[in-house]
């Protein structure tokens, strides 16, 4: 909402409205910059989306690629020597649970 300012020294009505003017003219400039900011930073978050899904599959595959080799390894009976005594423990309990999942 625009005020119109009532000030005697302005030198009339035209003054008032020149200012209501300007005002506008700013207003608009704002509101024109902040679109443009706005679609800045959409398309930028796009892009790093894009970035992330990217990495993200990278890493997928990556991981992918591990398991197959190991457990091409364990199939094998290979992994003994590759793998942390922690990571056997994790193995052996994930094998216990789904062999034993019906009994809970």
């Amino acid at each position: 909402m625009i005020r119109s300012i009532s000030i005697s020294n302005l030198g009339g009505r035209s003054k008032v409205l020149c200012l209501q003017f300007d005002a506008q003219e700013t207003i608009k400039e704002f509101e024109r910059n902040l679109e443009d900011m706005v679609a800045t930073f959409v398309e930028n978050i796009q892009s790093l989306t894009a970035k992330c899904r990217e990495l993200e599959n990278q890493h997928h595959e990556q991981i992918e690629e591990i398991c197959v080799r190991l457990l091409g390894k364990v199939v094998k009976s290979e992994l003994s020597d590759d793998v942390t005594e922690e990571l056997q423990e994790v193995n052996h309990s994930r094998s216990f649970l789904s062999r034993n999942r019906m009994h809970l």
